[in-house]
């Protein structure tokens, strides 16, 4: 009779160390592959939300100008108060925000400005609603800079790098004649305005938020004296070679090598901080440049001798709003000329459109 043994469980045979670490590379390697589709779908996701942002943005430019037959004013004083007496004036996301579901807001706001004295009015400080961030005015692809009532869309001003604030005082300042895109200074456009056709147009365009690293060249912005040096005053800058020596100005102070700023001066307000403020250096920009080239500004920190072009965290583009409400968008390789036809709300620009 056969003795049938039973196997003994410690005669079972294991992984062996090699076995063990091809599975643990195969792992690591599904993994690595895995990380960059889930970090692209969550870009892609918000990407989307940015181009939502817009378009929300673009609703709420249209409503406006059906109620006002014209497009909010960059910067400007409260209704009925004299805006050359104010010691910041007020942007154009002021005006849109009851169209942004935002109106006890926009009251506060205006019933602040009503009771304060001209010189002491600032539409950021002091209120708690007023400093507060809007979604709406907020790309989830930038990092937050260290400051509320930040924003990253930001009104068109046209080609022209210079002469963009308020003019307290025209002989100086040259006036809003200075602005040829769709926002300016005390200066309100009706899409009849605009000759090329608002789908040619851009109204608005994200830029990134400054406060996290000045030397960065989508967030801070270069400095170089009085900026006369080599060809001239900047603030002249009219004809397409001058303006291609301004952009070549500012390319000048950024390092080819690490791409960050060689010169740069960090203020106390920090670009994009102020959605509530006028200022060109916290809600407009220009297409002097192409998207994500550097910025570039007087060294005696005035707010309208700059050059601030458009730029997002989104790889290679900042995605732009049209006049006639579309989001598209712009490569930052795209011709400057191209680029700059389609800031200004002038007709027969050659090729200016965005597919």
């Amino acid at each position: 009779m056969r003795t049938v043994r039973q196997k003994s469980l410690w005669n079972e045979r294991g992984f062996t160390l090699i076995e063990l670490l091809v599975v643990i590379a195969i792992i690591a390697i599904l993994i690595a592959l895995l990380l960059p589709a889930v970090q692209q779908a969550r870009e892609a996701a918000r990407r989307t939300q940015c181009k939502n942002n817009l378009k929300q943005l673009g609703l709420a430019l249209h409503n406006y100008h059906d109620v006002f037959n014209g497009l909010p004013l960059r910067a400007a004083s409260p209704v009925g108060r004299d805006w050359l007496s104010f010691n910041e004036t007020m942007s154009g996301h002021v005006a849109l925000l009851p169209y942004l579901e935002q109106a006890p807001r926009y009251q506060q706001i205006m019933d602040k400005a009503a009771t304060t004295t001209a010189l002491s009015f600032t539409p950021w400080s002091g209120d708690t609603m007023i400093r507060q961030d809007i979604p709406a005015f907020l790309c989830p692809s930038d990092t937050l800079a260290p400051r509320s009532g930040r924003n990253n869309y930001r009104f068109c001003l046209g080609k022209w790098g210079w002469r963009q604030r308020v003019p307290r005082d025209t002989s100086e300042w040259g006036g809003t004649q200075r602005n040829d895109g769709m926002f300016g200074a005390n200066f309100s456009c009706n899409f009849r305005d605009i000759l090329d056709g608002t789908s040619n147009t851009i109204a608005m365009s994200e830029r990134v938020q400054g406060g996290n690293d000045a030397g960065d060249i989508l967030e801070g912005v270069g400095t170089n004296g009085t900026l006369n040096d080599g060809w001239g005053d900047a603030r002249s800058a009219e004809t397409p070679a001058q303006l291609d020596e301004l952009v070549a100005l500012a390319t000048s102070l950024v390092d080819p090598v690490t791409k960050r700023f060689t010169s740069f001066k960090p203020y106390g307000e920090i670009p994009g901080e102020r959605w509530s403020a006028g200022g060109v250096y916290f809600t407009g920009f220009s297409t002097t440049a192409p998207p994500n080239s550097p910025a570039v500004m007087q060294e005696n920190w005035d707010h309208s001798h700059m050059m601030i072009p458009a730029s997002s965290r989104h790889t290679g583009i900042a995605q732009v709003l049209m006049g006639d409400g579309s989001v598209k968008a712009a490569s930052e390789n795209i011709d400057k000329g191209v680029w700059r036809g389609l800031g200004t709300r002038n007709g027969k620009e050659v090729n200016a459109t965005l597919d």
